[in-house]
């Protein structure tokens, strides 16, 4: 389908912060990496008020578009370097090195701080060379991954050497490597035009989930609040509401609400719930009821039997009366349900305790 440059104008103005208009024409790449920068930090968002034009040839496979990249693939071996891209692989791909570096909380006993090391110092040199290969490989223009993969554990060896860990260092490496061997894609835009929609909303809902996971462990484990006086993380801040004494009661609640449902089904829970635990209403009932404690099961139905038939609403041919009737009697009716409810729990809980 032809793409239209006043739609993708009126796409990059509402949605551009997003990169939907480069999901519109279909640079998914570019798309994703805008959607998790906001427009590439608003300046690529800025840049692409001229750059659109450009992008829609692409999208449309111009004549014109076409016969210049061909031209371009006579002439040249390898695609031109281009700084913007080089630079921008390098700032975004640092700042999701370092997101990745401190997404984890290397803390705890010897040998759990030496594993989570191990696994921060392996893992961010993949997420910096996931991010420049993104950038580095939009268009017609193809590397494989291996490239800025390698170089970003290159760089592992000068920090092994230093003593110390750089981000930056990766970035370079891996978006040099990526670079270097850059070459042209001639099967791209019969792939674009074969993808399917739901490969590329799966392909783009992993990265953001991976995304989401990276920034989400970051904040858990580097945010603080201030807690009774200290500051303290927001994975610190819950270890210890999750100890208070209130947190203990509530899980052991919750258990035996567990407990109760395995044992007796959905339904008596949410009776024993709404019956079992108010007080108020027990006594309230009782009292409706002109009843007691040691009533029996037996003194309850005889009650309610009496009451019903005492308050039925048919009796009463006075509207006045007839509507004070059948308040009373819905106030005997759920006060009947009430004590019959809480009684079966009570003789439950006995049965239980007997075991």
């Amino acid at each position: 389908m032809t793409k239209s440059i006043k739609t993708a104008y009126v796409i990059w103005l509402f949605g551009g912060l997003f990169g939907l208009h480069h999901f519109y024409l279909k640079r998914d790449k570019q798309g994703f990496i805008y959607m998790i920068t906001l427009g590439g930090f608003l300046i690529a968002f800025l840049r692409d008020v001229y750059r659109l034009p450009e992008y829609v040839r692409e999208a449309n496979e111009d004549k014109i578009f076409m016969e210049k990249l061909r031209l371009q693939q006579d002439q040249l071996k390898t695609p031109l370097f281009m700084t913007s891209r080089f630079i921008s692989s390098i700032a975004v791909g640092s700042l999701f090195g370092y997101l990745a570096m401190n997404c984890l909380s290397i803390s705890g006993n010897e040998l759990s701080y030496h594993w989570s090391e191990i696994l921060v110092k392996f893992l961010s040199p993949i997420i910096v060379a996931c991010v420049v290969y993104l950038i580095g490989t939009e268009g017609p223009i193809r590397c494989s991954f291996e490239w800025p993969l390698l170089g970003s554990y290159i760089s592992l060896f000068f920090d092994s050497i230093k003593q110390s860990t750089s981000i930056f260092n990766a970035s370079i490496f891996a978006a040099l490597l990526l670079n270097w061997n850059l070459k042209w894609d001639n099967d791209y835009f019969e792939r674009v035009n074969k993808r399917k929609l739901i490969t590329r909303i799966f392909h783009l809902g992993l990265g953001f989930a991976i995304f989401s996971g990276l920034l989400g462990l970051f904040i858990w484990n580097n945010a603080t609040l201030e807690y009774k006086g200290e500051k303290v993380t927001i994975s610190e801040y819950f270890e210890k509401l999750y100890n208070t004494e209130e947190m203990k009661k509530a899980r052991e609640v919750l258990k035996m609400l567990w407990d109760f449902y395995q044992a007796h089904g959905l339904r008596r829970l949410i009776n024993h719930f709404y019956y079992g635990y108010d007080p108020e209403a027990i006594a309230h009932a009782y009292k409706i009821l002109e009843l007691n404690e040691r009533s029996t099961q037996q003194d309850i139905d005889q009650r309610c039997r009496m009451l019903s038939r005492k308050w039925h609403p048919d009796k009463y041919k006075d509207m006045e009366k007839k509507i004070n009737a059948e308040k009373i009697f819905m106030d005997v009716q759920q006060s009947c349900n009430i004590l019959s409810e809480h009684r079966r729990n009570r003789i439950d809980q006995n049965k239980k305790s007997e075991m």
